[in-house]
């Protein structure tokens, strides 16, 4: 299986990306995931946003059980967060 790493190139892309969402020092930023979430992008994620200077805080849910027929590869989108308001 593979191994994933936090690497320097991998915070830079995610810090480009919250830059450009217009994330600035100071705020806070919320982390969505669920359980089943790949861990090296939640870690990612809250690197990013303390070199940015943001306040990362999180939020996890569990995951749901599938609905499809087959486990697909999350595209962002996911039912985890149905029912939530």
């Amino acid at each position: 299986m593979l191994q994933e790493n936090v690497e320097g190139k991998w915070i830079d892309c995610f810090e480009k990306s919250f830059t450009l969402s217009g994330v600035s020092a100071g705020e806070t930023i919320a982390i969505l995931s669920e359980s089943q979430s790949r861990p090296v992008l939640v870690e990612l994620s809250e690197l990013a946003l303390l070199r940015i200077g943001a306040k990362p805080v999180h939020v996890r849910v569990p995951s749901p059980k599938l609905k499809d027929p087959v486990p697909v590869r999350s595209t962002g989108s996911c039912y985890a967060f149905e029912g939530y308001e």
